[in-house]
């Protein structure tokens, strides 16, 4: 990378313009393991809308580092914004693609801008999979909301969560559970980038300091609760149309190989006291590689 002297590299972070808490969780993630290297993001690029275009940097030498997990819907005014500007210096860890929803993602021009920022860290082996035939260097790093620090042993919690899109997964819980249970949406309507993800905070507090079993649907509530040490029973969503039944178990694809994941039909088979699912090992390993990255682009800086 040929850059003036004068120019400086800019720690950069995703924001988005979506109800879903479970998108901020994502981004709280990576922010928290980038504090831990004593750096703070100054710079937020909207994920759907911005990626494409020039970031707001002082001089033209300067560059973005730019952390690039979760999923994209590359979206702006019914162009892709995709592959990321120039300026921005791609780290590629937690990395989703859903194809029939971004098919961008898979042109020849977006392969050729995975080939040059290669390996691609995957959030699922699904994604691994299909990079990896698709001629690009990709590895599992797992989800970087699998990177919360566990709860003290203190907070065991006292309340079971239910947490869905679905209130019909009431219908099949236990009726103790049922009677004896707090319901939560991550799906909000707030005003702003900052509001929602003040939200997403206080609710991983929540589960942290409160819950004792977690029943979900969402994939960014069972990660960051096995995270902390919160005992989770997971359900596919309860879809009808088999597009996106499809599309969840590739996102879920992850998920799959640390915790059991049921489909409703599949109420009877439900071990309703799981135990907590040690991922220390798992969190470590995904810690020292999500350094290593950023290191080596500092380095290389």
């Amino acid at each position: 990378m040929n850059l003036s002297a004068s120019g400086k590299l800019v720690i950069g972070s995703l924001r988005i313009d979506t109800p879903n808490l479970g998108d901020h969780i994502q981004i709280l993630a990576c922010i928290q393991m980038l504090e831990r290297m004593n750096l703070k993001p100054t710079v937020f690029i909207d994920r759907d809308t911005e990626l494409a275009d020039e970031p707001p940097l002082e001089t033209d030498e300067d560059r973005l580092l730019l952390p690039l997990n979760g999923w994209f819907k590359l979206m702006a005014n019914n162009d892709p914004q995709w592959p990321p500007h120039r300026k921005i210096l791609p780290i590629f860890f937690g990395f989703h693609i859903r194809p029939h929803v971004c098919p961008a993602l898979l042109e020849s021009r977006s392969l050729d801008y995975m080939k040059t920022h290669e390996p691609i860290g995957c959030r699922d082996p699904f994604t691994m999979d299909l990079l990896q035939d698709n001629g690009i260097s990709a590895y599992l790093t797992n989800c970087l909301s699998l990177t919360f620090p566990a709860r003290s042993p203190i907070h065991e919690g006292d309340t079971i969560v239910v947490a869905s899109t679905d209130p019909k997964i009431l219908e099949i819980i236990p009726p103790l559970y049922r009677r004896n249970h707090v319901y939560i949406n991550h799906y909000k309507t707030l005003r702003s980038f900052e509001s929602y993800m003040t939200e997403a905070k206080a609710l991983l507090h929540f589960y942290k300091r409160r819950a004792k079993l977690v029943i979900t649907t969402f994939l960014h509530c069972a990660l960051p609760c096995i995270a902390m040490g919160i005992p989770v029973v997971v359900f596919y969503p309860n879809r009808k149309e088999q597009f996106w039944a499809t599309s969840d178990r590739q996102r879920f694809s992850g998920l799959k190989t640390i915790a059991p994941i049921y489909e409703f039909s599949e109420v009877d088979q439900v071990n309703w006291n799981p135990p907590r699912i040690d991922v220390e090992d798992q969190k470590a390993m995904m810690s020292r590689d999500f350094c290593a990255r950023i290191e080596k682009a500092l380095d290389r800086f």
